[in-house]
């Protein structure tokens, strides 16, 4: 079972997305950004914090509900997925959650987060898109 799917859904309502024993994934709202000649929409941009661990129950109960298992039983199922990434990273390994980003462990034994932009999680901007301006041709009038 994985996890990033039960994150993904709910970073589309939730700022805060805690993973128990493992850390949090957090949204900003990101304001539409131009890059000339690119436009991108107003977003939301994901970032992790491993300090905050604290079980809120957020995740638990959005698993045991679309799983139809007890809280208990997806409380296990989350330590077993966070036991086996957190094994991955112990052996170099990077941890790709699809849709939310790349995790690696640092020298430093701390989690390094890089945010995928496949997805943009802001409601608010469903079906916008960036798109790259046009430039007019304009005719000059002789007279």
């Amino acid at each position: 079972m994985s996890i990033a799917k039960h994150i993904s859904d709910l970073l589309y309502r939730y700022d805060c997305v805690i993973v128990p024993d493992f850390g949090a994934f957090l949204t900003q709202r990101k304001s539409a950004q131009v890059f000339a000649p690119v436009f991108h929409p107003p977003s939301k941009e994901i970032s992790f914090n491993e300090q905050i661990q604290h079980n809120d129950g957020l995740l638990v109960t959005h698993i045991a509900k679309n799983k139809h298992f007890t809280y208990d039983t997806a409380l296990e199922h989350i330590q077993n997925e966070v036991h086996s990434l957190k094994d991955a990273l112990n052996k170099g390994e990077d941890i790709l959650l699809e849709n939310i980003g790349m995790i690696s462990l640092t020298a430093e034994d701390r989690l390094n987060f890089h945010p995928s932009d496949s997805v943009n999680y802001l409601t608010d901007s469903f079906g916008l898109s960036s798109f790259v301006r046009q430039e007019i041709m304009r005719e000059e009038l002789i007279e």
